[in-house]
C-alpha cells in the first residue's frame, strides 16, 4: 500500500516525536483513517522528507516518530507561472495540477479582463495554499510551490530578473508555433539551468496593452495549436509539455 504523505513546515528531527498541524491530523487520521502504528512519510515542503510512525491518533492533534531524513536536490530548472487570475474552480485546478508537476513558483495576475472581486483575489491567498498542499501530498511531490500575492503584470515583470526566459501561452498574429519554439529558443532555455517564467492570461486573454508589456520584457509568444484553450488547458498544456522537453533536453 503506498504510503500518506504528511506535510509539516516545522523543522524535524530524527527520533524526536513531532506533533502535526491540527488540518493534517484530521486529513490523515480522519479522513484517510490511518491509525497509531501506521508508517507515513513526513515532508516539509522544500525537499526534506522522512518515514514516520504515527504515536497518536486524533482527530485533532497527533504526533508522529520521524526516521532518517533524507534531502531531495531541488531541479535544476526552476518554473514560474505567472496566471490570470480565473474563477475559483478553474484558477483552483491551475493551482492543484501546477503542483504536481513541479513548478516552483506561482504568481497570480491581476488583468484586465480578470473576473474578481474588490480584495483582488488576496483574500483567498490561504486557501490557495492549502490546495497546494494537498497536490504535493497527492502527487508525492517534495517541493511545495510558493504562492505569492496577486499583483498587476506589470508589477510582476518589474520582478524578473533580465537573464531569465519569459514565454507566454499567445494568441496574437506571429506567436511561434510549439515546434518553432522548441527548434529555436528551447536549447538556449535549458542551457541556463535557472529560472523560465511561464505567462498564461485569463478568460478572454491578454489585452493588447498587457501583449505590450510583455514583448518589451523580451518575451517570446508560443501558440498552442489551432485552437482557443481555455485558461486552464493554456496553463497545463504549457507547463507540462515545457516540462517534458526540459527533461528530455538536460537527460
Amino acid at each position: 500500500m503506498a504510503l500518506f504523505f504528511v506535510f509539516s513546515p516545522m523543522e524535524f528531527t530524527e527520533g524526536v516525536p513531532l506533533t502535526l498541524l491540527p488540518e493534517e491530523s484530521h486529513h490523515i487520521f480522519q479522513v484517510l483513517r490511518a491509525g497509531a502504528g501506521d508508517e507515513l512519510i513526513l515532508f516539509d515542503g522544500s525537499g526534506k522528507i522522512a518515514p514516520c510512525q504515527a504515536l497518536k491518533a486524533g482527530p485533532r492533534v497527533s504526533a508522529v516518530l520521524p526516521g532518517k531524513v533524507r534531502e531531495h536536490l531541488p531541479p535544476p530548472i526552476r518554473l514560474h507561472l505567472l496566471q490570470g487570475i480565473v474563477k475559483s474552480p478553474s484558477m483552483e485546478d491551475i493551482l492543484r495540477r501546477g503542483a504536481e508537476l513541479g513548478v516552483a513558483e506561482i504568481h497570480p495576475i491581476l488583468c484586465r479582463h480578470c473576473a474578481i472581486g474588490r480584495r483582488g483575489g488576496s483574500g483567498k491567498l490561504p486557501h490557495w495554499k492549502s490546495i497546494a498542499v494537498a497536490a504535493c501530498k497527492q502527487s508525492k511531490n517534495p517541493f511545495l510551490p510558493s504562492i505569492h500575492s496577486p499583483l498587476h503584470l506589470a508589477t510582476a515583470l518589474e520582478s524578473i530578473p533580465e537573464s531569465a526566459p519569459l514565454i507566454a501561452a499567445s494568441l496574437e498574429p506571429g506567436a511561434l508555433s510549439w515546434g518553432e519554439f522548441c527548434r529555436g529558443h528551447l536549447q538556449n532555455f535549458s542551457k541556463k539551468c535557472g529560472d523560465i517564467f511561464v505567462a498564461v492570461g485569463p478568460e478572454g486573454d491578454f489585452s493588447p496593452d498587457e501583449y505590450a508589456l510583455l514583448r518589451r520584457r523580451n518575451c517570446t509568444p508560443v501558440r498552442l495549436g489551432p485552437r482557443i484553450l481555455t485558461a486552464e488547458t493554456a496553463a497545463l498544456t504549457l507547463l507540462g509539455a515545457l516540462q517534458f522537453e526540459l527533461e528530455c533536453t538536460l537527460a
